[in-house]
């Protein structure tokens, strides 16, 4: 299983329309549609709407889907089911050289850190309107994430191992635990989950001499393993498929310990958008750009140290130079998540700087934003896409694509999913999956029809 967008260098482990001018002329100069008290006044809390979306957080997400898809095709089609000797005879060999390294530096681990920020950002959000309205928020939100867990135990049955939604429905649950913590209290436990936990998992067994429950999941998968899931994968039947998808999630999760130190991290990360959220720094972005700017060229620099080693290491441990369950290793841990947290600050407050740049930057960013409306439905499809693609069961591609090309496909599907989400948002208010997920969490058919306009930045 992979987190989309995540793979750790020399840990390769799991771990998601052009703007309207009209709307674009009368709101450009907006960064949110209302303030968080401009709330409906039911005693039931209902479905966002379009007036109290949060353009710039649409605009992230939809950023940091592209950094998810490419992510997850270079994992899938190159760590999982390619050994050395057959990536090198890839007619691309030479070019994937080059671009794996680009891969590691600047995507993996850098757009489900984004994402998952922005999960808990939205905890914090739906939080504020709850509380602002006087209605609970832990019944719903609890069936809104069990909800959203039955729908990655399908996507796992049916598509792909590479879930991050059943994750992402336990740490929701999570949330709802912490939420009236003190937010010093929250802040340094998301940092120290979110930088520590990796190196703590990793480091324990050489601390007490255990047997390393995890190290399985933090080597190189045997070429003996590569090579029989890419017989399952590339032409074995669905039913095989189906089973080694099942078998993969849990083998990585549980038995193979990948679940001890990915679900701190992510949710350490949700804890961090719950800290932002209860700044209410959402709401702020425009009075936080002198501090964002401030902030980025460090950021920038501590992301470059961090992923450079993160390339460092794993170069090491390729050569012999450095045992992969090396002390050095783990204390080299910290400092790439760090880097890694530092990237994804540095591309979230890049975005955020353009967005209040000027007018055009907005516009420009708002192609984004209906990606973004519609991630999960988006999601869901590139696992689709995958299925049809790569697998047996459609074109099977498994074992002939390397990374340079994954960079081309992950292009093409972005845009063709830009523009068939914006084409989608002129008609309806969700995207497919999201309709089915907010007509289950409220409890009745939620409105498809749209208002006319496509809601962008």
């Amino acid at each position: 299983m992979k987190f989309p967008g995540a793979a750790y260098s020399g840990h390769r482990t799991p771990h998601g329309g052009p703007t309207n001018a009209r709307y674009a002329d009368s709101q450009t100069a907006l960064i949110f549609r209302s303030s968080p008290r401009n709330v409906m006044t039911s005693h039931t809390l209902q479905p966002v709407s379009l007036a109290e979306r949060v353009d710039l957080i649409d605009v992230v997400r939809g950023f940091a889907l592209f950094g998810v898809l490419l992510g997850n095709l270079v994992w899938i089609t190159t760590d999982v089911v390619l050994t050395d000797t057959r990536q090198a005879q890839l007619a691309t060999a030479q070019l994937d050289r080059m671009v794996k390294p680009f891969i590691v530096f600047f995507i993996d681990h850098k757009f489900y850190t984004l994402f998952s920020f922005l999960f808990g950002l939205g905890f914090a959000i739906q939080l504020t309107r709850a509380e602002d309205g006087g209605r609970p928020l832990a019944p719903t939100y609890a069936r809104r994430v069990l909800i959203l867990a039955i729908i990655g135990l399908v996507h796992i049955t049916l598509l792909w191992y590479g879930d991050i939604l059943v994750m992402y429905a336990v740490g929701g649950l999570g949330l709802l635990l912490v939420r009236r913590w003190n937010a010093r209290v929250l802040l340094l436990l998301a940092l120290t989950l979110a930088l520590f936990a990796r190196a703590a998992v990793g480091a324990y067994p050489l601390l007490t001499g255990h047997p390393p429950a995890a190290a399985a999941s933090s080597a190189m998968q045997g070429d003996t393993e590569r090579e029989r899931r890419l017989a399952v994968y590339g032409s074995g039947s669905y039913r095989a498929l189906s089973a080694e998808n099942r078998s993969h999630y849990y083998g990585d999760i549980v038995s193979r310990g990948v679940g001890l130190f990915l679900f701190p991290q992510v949710f350490g990360r949700f804890l961090l958008g719950l800290y932002a959220g209860r700044r209410k720094w959402p709401y702020r972005t425009a009075e936080l750009v002198p501090v964002m700017r401030r902030w980025l060229p460090w950021a920038a620099a501590i992301g470059a140290i961090g992923n450079g080693l993160a390339l460092a290491v794993e170069h090491w441990q390729q050569t012999g130079m450095l045992g992969r369950d090396s002390y050095w290793a783990h204390v080299a841990a910290v400092v790439e998540e760090a880097g890694i947290l530092a990237m994804a600050f540095t591309y979230l407050a890049a975005l955020a700087l353009l967005f209040h740049h000027s007018a055009r930057g907005r516009q420009r960013l708002g192609h984004l934003a209906p990606v973004g409306r519609m991630a999960l439905t988006n999601y869901l499809t590139h696992s689709v896409l995958f299925l049809v693609l790569f697998s047996g069961v459609g074109f099977g591609l498994y074992g002939e694509v390397g990374p340079a090309w994954c960079v081309v496909l992950s292009i093409v599907i972005f845009a063709v999913q830009m523009i068939f989400s914006r084409w989608w948002l002129t008609r309806y208010r969700f995207g497919p999956a999201e309709w089915i997920w907010r007509t289950l969490t409220y409890g009745e058919l939620q409105p498809m029809r749209a208002t006319g306009h496509v809601p962008t930045a």
